[in-house]
């Protein structure tokens, strides 16, 4: 008995080490194999450490790919999947991107594709259940994504939408990513909205080549925002007003982050009140005088906002206002034509 038990002690003394190599040995081959698997996904070139291995999954560490970081990511292979090359889904507790001072949190990224016979297609849907924006001049909520992920020879396609948990926030898109030529990659927003002032801001569908150099043509239309907000943050606080505007500007952003607005106007939804403090008028005459009294307690029915450029790239305010004040002139109707002359640029960039 004594003998069989000391047999058994070598031979697992001899089989364990065997065993480890064995271990490590497939380890290694499952880390190139799944690196090259992923690569053909279209994922490019992927560097991560093999962590725990089990029948229905295997989890990665210190997932790198293309010099971003995933913090975890487990991919839903089974051995014999993995022999045949049978990608089925991806799972990721975090990501983390940056773009200069924007960084942007994936929170629980999900993707379940799945090949046609040749292995030439690949398709399936893809979600995010929280993603943030940090490092934005405005706070935006976490947003919810999902969409189609599709691979198509050398050709990627990403398409879906980000959505807040109120509706309030919302993008729809399509990125096309061909690997063979990523010069033709283009960004396609359909759709874009986002509270602002009280109000609601939305563009028109847009085209953005990924690697390109030409500026953007963007057309941004403002629904019911706030008055009252535009005009102290356009005068530094030294005007007032009531009611909401409407309407539509032409943008073009260059690809350093600057940008020029085309002409564009806003207007009132309705009637409402207006107050300029009356150095915001400059002159010194009687008609001068008259126009800071009226603008004092202004009650207009017709309100206009155009955007004009001055020197130095720098935008003012066109008003264009009809009404009439109730203590002044016997409340006639009066047509004015008024010119803010503080750059309204900081504004327009946020």
């Amino acid at each position: 008995m004594r003998r069989h038990r000391g047999a058994g002690l070598v031979l697992l003394a001899v089989l364990l080490p065997l065993v480890i190599i064995a271990h490590l040995s497939y380890k290694s081959w499952l880390e190139t194999k799944l690196k090259s698997q992923m690569a053909e996904a279209g994922l490019g070139e992927v560097d991560f450490h093999l962590g725990s291995i089990g029948l229905h999954g295997i989890t990665l560490n210190d997932v790198t790919l293309k010099g971003q970081t995933l913090e975890s990511l487990s991919l839903g292979y089974s051995p014999l999947e993995i022999m045949q090359g049978n990608f089925r889904n991806l799972n990721a507790s975090q990501m983390a991107l940056k773009q200069g001072a924007v960084t942007v949190k994936l929170n629980a990224v999900t993707l379940a594709v799945s090949p046609d016979a040749d292995k030439k297609k690949w398709q399936g849907p893809w979600a995010v259940k929280a993603l943030e924006l940090d490092g934005l001049p405005v706070a935006v909520p976490p947003l919810e994504g999902s969409g189609t992920l599709t691979r198509e020879g050398d050709d990627i396609t990403l398409e879906g939408q980000l959505v807040s948990a109120d509706k309030q926030y919302l993008a729809q898109f399509s990125l096309d990513y061909p690997a063979s030529d990523t010069s033709k990659a283009v960004l396609v927003v359909k759709a874009l909205k986002l509270p602002w002032n009280g109000g609601v801001l939305s563009l028109d569908k847009v085209s953005v080549p990924i690697y390109g150099k030409g500026a953007v043509r963007l057309v941004i239309h403002a629904r019911k925002v706030a008055l009252d907000t535009l005009m102290a943050s356009a005068t530094g606080d030294k005007a007032s007003a009531t009611g909401t505007i409407s309407g539509s500007v032409p943008v073009v952003i260059a690809r350093d982050g600057s940008f020029t607005v085309e002409a564009g106007q806003v207007v009132a939804d309705g009637d409402g009140k207006l107050t300029l403090s009356p150095d915001l008028i400059p002159g010194d005459n009687n008609e001068v005088t008259v126009v800071r009294e009226i603008l004092k307690d202004f009650h207009y029915n017709d309100f206009s906002i155009a955007v004009e450029h001055g020197d130095n790239k720098t935008l003012g305010l066109l008003l264009a206002v009809k009404g009439n004040n109730p203590d002044v002139m016997d409340g006639r109707q009066v047509n004015l034509n008024v010119h803010l002359a503080g750059d309204v640029l900081g504004l327009l960039t946020q």
